[in-house]
């Protein structure tokens, strides 16, 4: 799959759960949408002189459901459930969310225990 496939695929199908996503359809996904978030951040910073990320905002909230329905796609090539995307997602949070508790003075202290 091309470049612009992946791209037009990823849109294309952007609330399809089900299939699958051949391993460069995945990347060239993840590829497109890091270089697009990167290229809006700098547009932001030097429009907005960095008070704001309004592009970037959209941009993520525009491409929340079809990265997740790529990511999903892609687990089920590689025969495993797209419950294993989310699984991972709530773990990142639930370790950032031990790591940094606020405790008093506004201080940000790993938690103990």
């Amino acid at each position: 799959m091309t470049f612009s496939e992946a791209i037009s695929s990823g849109f294309r199908n952007y609330v399809g759960f089900s299939g699958r996503a051949s391993r460069s359809e995945f990347w060239y996904w993840v590829l497109f949408s890091v270089l697009v978030s990167i290229a809006l951040s700098i547009i932001d910073l030097a429009l907005l002189s960095g008070k704001t990320t309004v592009l970037s905002s959209i941009w993520s909230l525009a491409t929340l459901l079809p990265s997740l329905a790529v990511g999903v796609r892609r687990l089920h090539d590689t025969d495993r459930s797209g419950w294993w995307d989310q699984l991972h997602s709530s773990g990142r949070h639930y370790r950032a969310d031990r790591l940094l508790v606020s405790r008093g003075n506004s201080r940000l202290e790993p938690l103990r225990g």
